[in-house]
């Protein structure tokens, strides 16, 4: 049996992961994750698959190399399994990110005889994560044990934890899980991940005709204050006439890397704001975003149109550096948006006042770096004329266009207010000389037929 996401196979995601992976001990670990991929294909049902992959232990490489594989700082379980309806078999897949477990008590449960797996499995090496995620074959129990999919594995680890104070973290993280709304969790990554098909569904049309498409180029448009230098000098090279972009991997790359990123960023606004709130600051200002988020479900829901709130919430994301908690599974992300702090960056700097400025949910627009420039959009009301561009050539209003999720591009060529004027007195003083001259014609004629 073959299973397909956004049209890989399980084991072309898995494969993906070698783009992210540069050390032997983080290429050791997407060996197992492809073998765990290929391996699902032998799923029955009734039954749940169940993958430990626990961060990295000093045996398996020194921290620092972790952390910049991504495997540094949290454990990752992930249970699956197979549904069928309406007659189509799916195989359904949960993941959990959980910090806190200390890598023996992982061994410890798994060692036990009375374990949740019906008995005690032998580990190559006690003191490597990689002995452990090397089980995957052998984790295998009813559906009716995983009550609460992954949870329930952290729950079943938790009575093993002997530390104290890592045992209050753990059974701290799971109460949350239990007290948090689950079915709004599930409704927002459901919808975050419908985001990321689409996106990845415009690239790839992108790439296939090697021109960006409009969601793509509203994309870049709308955030282009907050785009990092290097990123900026990867778009500003793809540029075109008319905001087009010559489309290539590279700058395919860059975008998609961005996306991801706020993605996560807004999913971690409502699943964990005491993470957020560290880096927002402002009790009153997480919880706009957190109902900006909830208000743009219930427009999507209701067919209504939320495209201008959502280019919103994303500049609030990047403003505020908006990050989930943990690496988690998409290995290194090499865009970084430009600093929220710098005034250069043309995101302003906070205001100490309460309900202005950006730590108060301002977008504040007005602050950012506009410079003299001749806009791109060549049906612009400014053009030949010059305005205040942003880093991407585009002016303010035509922006606010891209913004609202309306192309500018395809708008008949405008004409200013004050070319108008000028166009209208040259047409003014024209008839009044046509006038001038009809009537001395006349006089003329006149002053001749008396004579």
């Amino acid at each position: 049996m073959i299973f397909m996401w956004m049209g890989k196979t399980a084991v072309r995601w898995a494969s993906s992961g070698y783009e992210y992976s540069n050390h032997p001990s983080g290429i050791e670990r997407v060996d197992v994750e492809v073998d765990e991929a290929e391996h699902s294909s032998t799923m029955s049902e009734g039954k749940v698959r169940i993958f430990i992959s626990p961060r990295m232990t000093r045996k398996d490489a020194p921290l620092k190399i972790a952390q910049a594989e991504h495997v540094g700082d949290d454990d990752a379980v992930r249970v699956s399994w197979l549904e069928t309806k309406n007659g189509k078999t799916e195989r359904v897949m949960q993941a959990l990110l959980v910090k806190d477990i200390p890598f023996e008590a992982w061994v410890a449960m798994l060692e036990d005889d009375e374990n949740m797996f019906g008995g005690a499995l032998s580990l190559e090496d006690r003191e490597s994560a990689l002995s452990v995620m090397k089980l995957h074959r052998q984790l295998e129990v009813p559906r009716g044990l995983l009550e609460s999919g992954p949870v329930s594995v952290v729950e079943a680890v938790l009575p093993y934890i002997e530390d104290s104070e890592a045992h209050a973290k753990v059974a701290e993280q799971i109460k949350k899980y239990h007290t948090k709304n689950q079915a709004e969790m599930h409704q927002q990554a459901v919808e975050k991940a419908d985001e990321w098909l689409a996106f990845e569904q415009e690239l790839a049309e992108s790439l296939a005709t090697e021109t960006a498409t409009y969601d793509i180029r509203r994309f870049i448009a709308r955030l282009q204050h907050q785009w990092g230098e290097d990123d900026l000098a990867v778009i500003s090279r793809h540029q075109r006439d008319n905001t087009a972009y010559e489309m290539s991997r590279e700058l395919a790359a860059v975008l998609e890397s961005a996306q991801q990123n706020l993605l996560s960023g807004r999913a971690a606004l409502l699943a964990d704001e005491e993470h957020v709130l560290k880096q927002v600051k402002n009790p009153e200002l997480l919880r706009q975003m957190q109902d900006a988020e909830r208000l743009m479900t219930l427009a999507r829901q209701q067919g209504m149109d939320y495209l201008a709130l959502q280019a919103r919430q994303d500049r609030m994301v990047v403003r505020h550096n908006v990050k989930a908690n943990g690496g988690g599974c998409p290995g290194k992300n090499k865009t970084e948006f430009s600093d929220g702090d710098s005034p250069e960056n043309g995101l302003g700097t906070a205001l100490d006042t309460p309900g202005e400025g950006p730590e108060a949910g301002n977008d504040d627009k007005e602050a950012w770096s506009w410079k003299d420039g001749v806009c791109r959009v060549e049906s612009c009301a400014t053009r030949p004329g010059k305005t205040k561009v942003g880093p991407c050539s585009i002016c303010k209003s035509c922006q606010e266009e891209f913004d609202a999720g309306r192309d500018p591009t395809l708008n008949e060529p405008k004409v200013s207010a004050e070319k108008t004027e000028k166009v209208a007195g040259t047409i003014t003083w024209f008839v009044i000389g046509e006038e001038k001259q009809r009537r001395n014609a006349e006089d003329k004629t006149a002053y001749e037929l008396a004579a």
